[in-house]
């Protein structure tokens, strides 16, 4: 993040991301945002820094298919690597039912 050039190439290639696009244009209310119609099972952890609890939660409101929330303690960002048997376990349950 020191190297301006560096930098520029970390923030083009969110800018080149169309779905970044679509979800700012769908906050800012320049677009209506659809609902998700795909069953959805949502896993988070308690040490994960990228991605904030509240904001898996709030997914739920963007459903408009079966969701389901489930939070793993004691597990960073790579729950699936800390945690394999808890995930999997949430997984194969998960599709089980849908």
């Amino acid at each position: 993040m020191k190297n301006p050039k560096a930098m520029r190439a970390m923030l083009n290639w969110d800018r080149a991301n169309p779905m970044a696009s679509l979800y700012l244009a769908a906050a800012a209310g320049q677009i209506a945002s659809r609902k998700c119609t795909v069953p959805t099972l949502g896993i988070w952890s308690s040490g994960d820094t990228y991605l904030w609890e509240a904001q898996m939660k709030e997914s739920a409101s963007s459903m408009a298919a079966p969701w389901r929330y489930e939070r793993i303690d004691g597990a960073s960002h790579w729950m699936m690597l800390d945690h394999p048997q808890q995930v999997n376990t949430l997984l194969l349950d998960w599709l089980k039912k849908v």
